[in-house]
């Protein structure tokens, strides 16, 4: 929404151009762009990638040669007698194919980092490119974009042109939201040096069990022609929002009530992210699909798309009718609370989880399960089924030794899953039978797997689990947190689209599940925010771009376009165009005290930057000008706070500084700019005549008060010194 920004804020201020797509060659190959499924959703029109080459070939199928290829040239398509030719074990997609890896908004760049060839965990995809041109074979840059469907996995990718082969890996870690990631656990690498006239790429899984090796997209550029780009807040050309990922600080926790069996199990609708890390931040920025709570059915532990065993059902009744009774994709599992260690000796422990396993318990008894890397005993995403007789056996064995006082202890657990797409199970065994003989209740379990390959019987199974008679957890009510954002800075800072014609703008938001709850917090300070401002503009125009309840630093804004000044005001948020406002000398974005002493010692070294009202000098008229038609305020009015009254001359003279020959500040009696406090301060301020008149309205008070002659003067004085005395008392 248009408004003007009247005298309250200033941004760091700067003005640049920067590239708005490669200034030389390059080469934009797009894989598997009729994915998800034949559906041509992942097809490029336009700019798109960390460097926004603008003319991509649109390329599909899982093996394929193409010799209809252009070139971008400065933004425009040139023919070319280049050949591609490419062959992989399939084409998949990071959303839409019961993956859900891609949260970037609509836009070229969402569909660049959509479709891509996939391995196997032994297959190679191969791409051979013949016939570059002089303007590329001479010296090029390559960028691979490596962004598939599962966090958690990845592959290594070799190059080869004149010279050695080179070979990176890069394994995913987040979902792609827009922002293009360089590195080995980004969404892209880069390959600088190479040259020839034609290239070889080869990408496969670097370990079996962690296969795949996803490749959307190659970018190939001439030496110096291609710069990464900002990245755009909401897709290049649209306007949006963007949620940021948040993490909860600060919480507190109300009183809870009696501990119950089973561990405090949080359930959310969202897909595998394959790793500790990536289950934290769901569950610091996600909706729960109900609120926490422990299992009425008598267990923790749930068999998913597996035949029900014992006392585990396929799925907690609290979590239903969202979930069905066959099978389900896509969600994460946390469950925390205490489990009961009978007796010290080595346990083992065991999952029957699809997809990813997380264990941790407090053997060190800190209070805190897996906060030193021994009490991690589980963190696995290899996929098994309940009876871990599927993946032989997915990869989650481990041992912990405890020592415990006698009759045991209860250490704190937690335990997480994430399912992504296919089958589903979330159970823990461990390797102790309490109902066996006591001495022989420690490695009792009959039929504990000794290696990760074993598989269980049903009828061992069912009493292998751990139970709810030794698992407990108390549920307490958060009453207040801080949601804090979190927002790296790409190499290029970030790109927002302002539309002065429809009043739009990008933002950054975190979305605050509960307002009476949660403060949002988001700290932009030092990050490169890029505007390009487009449409009619006027100056004081404003625009929020960042939608929190707490901003803390200030970034450093730049335009696209080099005669657009703008500036960020970090209390509200908005962007505001047009130059910055005056009088905010200290450019902390507030109109404020520390502006008036700067001004006072500009009065006093005649600093004509400091000449407010333009008439060649520096002194107490520039002085009023900032008071009344800056601040819109009242000489006088030593607190700011917009009025001139009695609680005013109780401020100044407790600060003591009156004909003391100190120096003072305004808050200190300063108001005439001569950096002290005597009776010539009273009457600059009894002559803007703003005295018990309360707040000014639109600008000067259009009542008259009388100017007080000196005699007059001193008996106020002495009114405020014996109100002083009064309030003293």
């Amino acid at each position: 929404m248009k408004h003007f920004a009247v005298g309250i804020v200033i941004g760091l201020v700067l003005s640049t151009s920067v590239l708005a797509s490669p200034t030389g060659s390059s080469i934009g190959f797009n894989f598997a762009a009729d994915e998800p499924n034949g559906g041509f959703e992942a097809e490029v029109a336009g700019a798109a990638g960390a460097v926004g080459t603008v003319n991509w070939n649109n390329l599909e199928g899982q093996a394929d040669i193409f010799d209809e290829v252009v070139m971008d040239v400065s933004g425009a398509a040139q023919d070319t007698g280049i050949e591609i030719e490419w062959i992989s074990n399939n084409t998949w997609s990071s959303d839409g194919r019961s993956e859900a890896n891609n949260d970037a908004p609509e836009g070229n760049d969402r569909a660049l980092m959509l479709g891509y060839l996939d391995t196997s965990a032994t297959s190679i995809t191969e791409v051979n490119i013949e016939n570059l041109p002089p303007s590329i074979s001479g010296g090029f840059d390559v960028y691979l974009y490596t962004h598939g469907g599962v966090n958690g996995r990845g592959g290594t990718f070799t190059l080869t042109a004149d010279g050695p082969s080179v070979s990176q890996e890069n394994v995913n870690t987040v979902a792609f939201d827009g922002t293009f990631i360089e590195g080995a656990e980004g969404n892209y690498l880069f390959f600088e040096g190479l040259s020839g006239n034609a290239l070889a790429i080869e990408a496969q899984a670097t370990t079996e069990d962690l296969f795949r090796a996803p490749l959307n997209a190659i970018e190939i550029c001439a030496t110096g022609a291609c710069l990464p780009l900002p990245t755009p807040v909401a897709g290049r050309g649209v306007i949006g929002s963007q949620a940021l990922p948040i993490s909860v600080e600060n919480p507190v926790l109300g009183p809870g009530g009696n501990s119950k069996s089973g561990l405090a199990q949080e359930w959310v609708n969202q897909g595998n992210p394959g790793t500790k890390l990536g289950i934290d931040s769901i569950f610091d920025s996600a909706e729960l699909l109900v609120p926490a709570f422990q299992a009425g059915h008598g267990s923790t532990w749930w068999t998913g798309s597996d035949a029900e065993l014992g006392e585990l059902v396929k799925y907690p009744d609290e979590v239903q009718p969202q979930f069905n009774n066959d099978d389900n994709n896509n969600y994460v599992v946390r469950a925390t609370g205490e489990i009961l260690i009978p007796e010290s000796g080595t346990y083992r422990f065991t999952d029957g989880v699809d997809d990813f396993t997380y264990l941790a318990i407090d053997i060190d008894k800190s209070g805190v399960a897996g906060d030193s890397a021994d009490e991690v005993l589980i963190e696995d995403n290899s996929w098994t089924n309940t009876l871990r007789d599927g993946n032989n056996g997915g990869g989650g064995l481990g041992e912990a030794d405890f020592d415990v006082a006698a009759g045991g202890e209860w250490l704190a657990i937690e335990f997480n899953m994430g399912e992504g797409g296919g089958g589903d199970s979330g159970v823990i065994y461990w390797d102790y039978d309490p109902n066996a003989p006591t001495g022989q209740r420690l490695a009792g379990a009959e039929g504990f797997p000794e290696f990760v390959e074993d598989a269980l019987f049903p009828e061992d199974a069912e009493n292998m689990y751990i139970p709810d008679t030794h698992l407990r957890s108390d549920i307490r009510p958060l009453v207040s947190a801080d949601l804090v954002g979190s927002v790296t800075s790409p190499p290029r800072g970030f790109e927002f689209e302002v539309d002065g014609d429809t009043d739009e703008a990008d933002k950054f938001v975190i979305t605050n599940r509960d307002a009476d709850v949660y403060t949002t917090v988001l700290d932009v300070d030092g990050i490169p925010f890029l505007m390009n401002g487009t449409g009619d503009l006027q100056p004081g125009d404003s625009f929020v771009i960042v939608d929190v309840d707490q901003i803390q630093g200030m970034p450093v804004v730049t335009s696209l376009d080099p005669d657009q000044v703008w500036t960020f005001n970090p209390a509200t948020g908005e962007i505001i165009f047009g130059a910055g406002v005056a009088g905010d000398y200290n450019n902390n974005g507030a109109l404020d005290i520390g502006d008036l002493d700067l001004q006072a010692q500009a009065i006093k070294d005649q600093d004509l930057s400091f000449d407010e009202n333009n008439d060649g000098v520096v002194d107490s008229a520039d002085r009023r000008y900032w008071v009344n038609e800056l601040k819109n305020t009242w000489m006088g009015d030593a607190d700011l706070n917009g009025e001139f009254n009695s609680s005013d001359f109780v401020a100044v003279f407790t600060a003591g500084k009156y004909e003391s020959g100190e120096t003072a500040s305004w808050s200190e009696g300063d108001w005439d700019g001569d950096m002290d406090f005597d009776s010539t301060d009273f009457v600059s301020a009894f002559s803007d005549g703003g005295y018990e008149m309360g707040q000014r309205d639109g600008g000067p008070n259009a009542a008259t008060a009388a100017v007080p002659e000196p005699s007059s003067i001193a008996l106020l004085l002495l009114g405020a010194m014996c109100l002083l005395r009064l309030r003293r008392r």
